[in-house]
């Protein structure tokens, strides 16, 4: 009998082992998992990315439109066209 506890203690040190490596595998795998994205979301990036870059663009248009226009006491009609371009009557 006195085989039995060594026996077991060798078990329950290789079970400690093997519940340490499996916890560290599973949230490797979880990183994986969210390491790689969908389809969907993929193209949702996409179209969020497309929407900023044309935001970034309508504003630099307006800034560009903004700058030509200078109110001033007396005005011709070239400024006043560059002013109506640059604020446009909602």
């Amino acid at each position: 009998m006195p085989k039995r506890p060594a026996r077991f203690a060798l078990f329950a040190a290789f079970c400690v082992f093997a519940a340490g490596a499996l916890a560290q595998a599973a949230p490797s795998a979880q990183k994986e998992a969210a390491a790689a994205p969908s389809e969907d979301e993929l193209k949702k990036q996409e179209r969020e990315q497309a929407r900023l870059e044309a935001e970034k663009q309508a504003k630099a248009k307006q800034q560009a439109l903004e700058a030509k226009c200078q109110f001033k006491p007396v005005m011709s009609d070239e400024d006043i066209q560059n002013c109506r371009a640059a604020y446009p009557v909602k």
